[in-house]
C-alpha cells in the first residue's frame, strides 16, 4: 500500500515481491529499482512493472535512462538486495554541496505519442541529516543512567548503534525534513542509506539484524536528551517518545553483513503507511528514524554510521520515491 503522504491516495494492490537478480523475474528482469518487469512493446523503454512491484509502480512503465533510451537490468549493474551496500540505483537524488537535497525526476523525453504511457512516472528525491541535533546515539549506562551522544559516540561524528549492554537496545535516532516534492504526491517507497566508518562494526554477530521503527508523531521533534529514550526500546524514562508498533527488519530473515562503505536499508514502505494512518507528514514535517538490533540475542555488537558532526558528505540520507 503507498503511504497517502501530502494528498497522495493509497490504493490496494498485490503484496509486493522484491527481487534481487534476473532469475527471480521469470520471463522477466529485475530494475535497479528492485521489482521486477516484463516485456511490454506499448512502453518506450519496451518494459513495464509487474503486478508486485511497489505501489505506484506495479503496472508502469519502466523509465528508460536518460539519454540513451534503454533501461538497465540489475545483472548489469550489480546486485540490488537492499542489505547489500548495492542499493537504490544512482539515478537517484544526490547530495548537493551545501548539503540540500536534490531530486532526480524520471522523465525519459516522451513525445504526444506516448505521453499516455509516462504520464503518471516516479520521482525520487533524496533527503540528508541536515543538521547536527538531527541524528545521534543512546544507550543505557549498566551502572545506571544513560550515555547520550548527539554528535556521535566519541563527539566527533562517529556514530554506534546495535546490542549494548548485553541483551539491551543501544539507538540510534535520524531525523527527516520532509521535502516540498511531497505535496500532491504518494509515497511508493522509501530506503535508508547509511554509511558505515572507522571499524565499521564492534563484535557484531553474524546472527544480528537492524530493526528500523518509526517515531509515532506527524512532526518528529528534536531529540534534546536521554529522556527521549522509547520506552518500547528499553528505556525507562516516562517522557520516552512513542514508536509505531510495526518495524522494518533488516534484512527480512537471518543476520546482516555490514560492510565498508554504503549500506542500504530493504524498503520503508511499511513505516510510511503507519505514519500514513495518521494524517502523514506534510512537507516540512519531520520523520525520525529509530535504529537498533532487531532483537537482542545476548551478545553485544555494534555497527558504526557517519554522523552529521563529521561534517562529512555521507551523512544518513532518506530516498523517498514519489508518484502523482
Amino acid at each position: 500500500m503507498a503511504a497517502a503522504l501530502g494528498g497522495g491516495v493509497a490504493s490496494c494492490q498485490p503484496s509486493p515481491f522484491a527481487c534481487q537478480a534476473d532469475d527471480a523475474c521469470p520471463d522477466g528482469r529485475c530494475e535497479p529499482q528492485g521489482w521486477c518487469s516484463f516485456p511490454d512493446p506499448d512502453c518506450p523503454s519496451g518494459y513495464r512493472f509487474g503486478d508486485h512491484a511497489a505501489s505506484g509502480l506495479a503496472g508502469t512503465c519502466v523509465v528508460p535512462s536518460e539519454g540513451t533510451g534503454e533501461t538497465t537490468s540489475a545483472t548489469d549493474t550489480g546486485p540490488t538486495d537492499p542489505s547489500t551496500t548495492g542499493g537504490p540505483p544512482s539515478t537517484s537524488g544526490m547530495v548537493g554541496d551545501d548539503g540540500t537535497s536534490s531530486v532526480s525526476t524520471t522523465d525519459g523525453g516522451s513525445t504526444d505519442d506516448d505521453a499516455s504511457t509516462t504520464s503518471a512516472q516516479p520521482q525520487i528525491v533524496t533527503i540528508p541529516i541536515a543538521a547536527d541535533p538531527d541524528d545521534g546515539v543512546m544507550y543505557r549506562i549498566p551502572a545506571g543512567g544513560y550515555f547520550f551522544g548527539p554528535s556521535g559516540e566519541d563527539g566527533r561524528g562517529l556514530g554506534f548503534f546495535g546490542e549494548y549492554p548485553e541483551g539491551e537496545y543501544y539507538v540510534a535516532y535520524l531525523r527527516f525534513e520532509m521535502p516540498a516534492e511531497l505535496a500532491g504526491r504518494a509515497i511508493v517507497d522509501a530506503r535508508l542509506h547509511l554509511t558505515s566508518a572507522g571499524p565499521i562494526t564492534y563484535q557484531w554477530d553474524p546472527q544480528h539484524a537492524v530493526g528500523i521503527w518509526a517515531q509515532a508523531s506527524d512532526d518528529a521533534p528534536v531529540v534534546e536528551s536521554d529522556a527521549a529514550f522509547p520506552s518500547a526500546l528499553g528505556g525507562a524514562q516516562p517522557a520516552g517518545v512513542g514508536l509505531h508498533p510495526t518495524y522494518v527488519r533488516w534484512p527480512a530473515q537471518g543476520g546482516l553483513d555490514w560492510l565498508p562503505g554504503k549500506n542500504s536499508s530493504p524498503s520503508l514502505l511499511p513505516l510510511f503507511d503507519q505514519l500514513a494512518e495518521g494524517g502523514g507528514p506534510q512537507p516540512g514535517a519531520h520523520v525520525q528514524l529509530w535504529l537498533s538490533v532487531a532483537e537482542p540475542i545476548g551478545v553485544g555488537g555494534e555497527v558504526t554510521f557517519v554522523d552529521y558532526a563529521s561534517q562529512s558528505a555521507d551523512v544518513a540520507q532518506l530516498e523517498l520515491t514519489l508518484m502523482p
